[in-house]
């Protein structure tokens, strides 16, 4: 059986791991990224440094690969189809499409019968005049921003004008929830529909980014 090459755009943390997972399955990783100092390339066996929606570089990535993934949801999805139609990418970049706009994210979910907490999109800083009932909130970009960037928690109108939010973009209000516990669980889909899930994982989190994850968690009997 011939070597498989995986191509992996984005060279982050999630990229080192893959890389390293994959090793042990005499799987090669080529991967693509924006960031010339991206960790990834410690890990990988090539390394591809370019500009996301730079066609020519991008053909070139793809002719090297037999499938093609990506570590993280904001890798633009026009880069993403158009690579699909010559290569596998999985997920689909319908899939990606919906994950990197938390507004859809949430309508999507919620028409899944999944509850989430309230929420509204704020085109305009006057959107929120009226909104005092989802105060605390978290003010939130629809796009980009992680591990607390792109977020602002608010807990009063006046808080406004001391926070330094630029309105042109697009923004998506949460009524805050007190959580007693973060609790993330993986499930994997593969090809053949069949599923994996692992181990409940308990997170903590410090200035709404990930401080450390435990497994397994502590008891969940006392939280309902």
């Amino acid at each position: 059986m011939s070597e498989i090459r995986l191509g992996i755009l984005g060279g982050g943390q999630l990229g080192s791991m893959l890389s390293l997972a994959a090793k042990k399955l005499n799987i090669k990783t080529i991967i693509y990224s924006d960031d010339q100092d991206s960790p990834a390339q410690n890990f990988c066996d090539e390394f591809v440094f370019g500009n996301y929606k730079d066609k020519n570089k991008v053909e070139e990535f793809v002719k090297k690969v037999d499938i093609i993934t990506y570590e993280f949801e904001n890798i633009p999805y026009e880069t993403l189809n158009e690579i699909n139609k010559s290569k596998t990418v999985n997920p689909k970049p319908s899939v990606n499409r919906l994950i990197q706009h938390r507004l859809a994210e949430k309508d999507f979910v919620n028409k899944l019968n999944i509850r989430t907490t309230r929420y509204v999109s704020i085109e305009k800083k006057s959107d929120l005049d009226s909104l005092n009932d989802f105060l605390p909130g978290i003010l939130k970009t629809v796009t980009m921003g992680y591990d607390g960037k792109g977020q602002y928690p608010i807990k009063s109108l006046n808080e406004l004008n001391e926070l330094n939010i630029d309105f042109s973009k697009e923004y998506i209000l949460e009524k805050l929830v007190r959580l007693k516990k973060e609790i993330s669980v993986i499930i994997t889909r593969f090809g053949n529909n069949k599923y994996e899930i692992y181990e409940a994982i308990e997170n903590t989190h410090e200035n709404q980014i990930l401080k450390r994850s435990k497994i397994p968690p502590k008891a969940l009997k006392d939280f309902k």
